[in-house]
């Protein structure tokens, strides 16, 4: 059974709580490990015994999960359809531009780049930048390449 197939099946014929269990534990053990990270940084912050910085770790944990949302958000969204519809046209070729764009040119770079400005907190902020620069692309190639298709069919 495919991925896809598991989840509708999961979804539908599952008892609610069985399939809320499912479908959401991944998701807290995410959550739980970006907890444990927090925990983590501030334990090792604390034994500065600079309450600055303790402070400064606390207030930058709520913005990070912040990036962190509308990182998966747009990650599980935008970019991701767009791919799908490309390949469901039979254009695989531009599903693969975007994949390129959003691994090589993207995120490799921006990774390197962040990581040395902020840290670990780098790879997060990574993360999020390449995947709303690539919503935007990705809408509007998909958005140009519908157009064509379009006035190719008026033509004919």
């Amino acid at each position: 059974m495919e991925k896809e197939d598991k989840r509708i099946y999961v979804l539908s014929k599952e008892e609610p709580a069985r399939a809320v269990l499912k479908m959401g534990l991944p998701l807290i053990a995410g959550m739980f490990i970006m907890v444990m990270y927090n925990l983590v940084d501030t334990y090792f912050i604390g034994l500065t015994r600079d309450d600055y910085q303790l402070a400064a770790v606390n207030l930058a944990y709520p913005v990070m999960m912040v990036a962190i949302a509308v990182s998966n958000i747009v990650s599980s969204g935008a970019s991701s359809m767009c791919r799908m519809s490309f390949q469901g046209m039979g254009k695989a070729q531009y599903a693969f531009i975007i994949t390129f764009i959003r691994q090589l040119i993207l995120y490799v770079p921006l990774l390197l780049l962040l990581n040395r400005a902020f840290g670990f907190g780098g790879m997060i902020w990574a993360q999020t930048v390449t995947e709303v620069i690539m919503m935007i692309v990705s809408v509007i190639l998909l958005t140009r390449v519908i157009n064509k298709e379009k006035s190719e069919l008026q033509e004919v």
